[in-house]
């Protein structure tokens, strides 16, 4: 497990985006990318208002990328199916790189 540094915002959104980066070295050619996950960032709420549990769910899509508590991920309109089933055939709704898929971080809760 590692670290990789991105000189700027567009190069870091290419690799986390499409969830792997290729590089060429002598051990591996593919490493998966997924955005660092802080331990203490609190759940961003919805509909501007904040709520004090920690962010436990990080959105990676573009249009997004903030914390949310399971409840205000769940209240997320954004958060909804992004298919749509129309006679037994699916059509996506948005680019992979905009759909909002959780990266979720493990949440300590304390022991009464």
């Amino acid at each position: 497990c590692g670290r990789v540094v991105f000189m700027n915002i567009h190069s870091y959104y290419a690799p986390v985006t499409a969830n792997y980066l290729m590089i060429e070295c002598d051990k591996f050619c593919t490493i998966q990318i997924d955005p660092y996950l802080s331990d203490s960032v609190p759940c961003v709420g919805t509909n501007g208002q904040q709520y004090p549990n920690m962010g436990q769910y990080f959105c990676r899509s573009l249009k997004c990328m903030k914390y949310y508590c399971v409840t205000c991920w769940d209240l997320n309109p954004n958060h909804a199916i992004t298919q749509i089933n129309t006679n037994n055939k699916t059509i996506e709704c948005e680019s992979l790189a905009l759909i909002h898929k959780p990266l979720i971080r493990n949440a300590q809760t304390p022991e009464v």
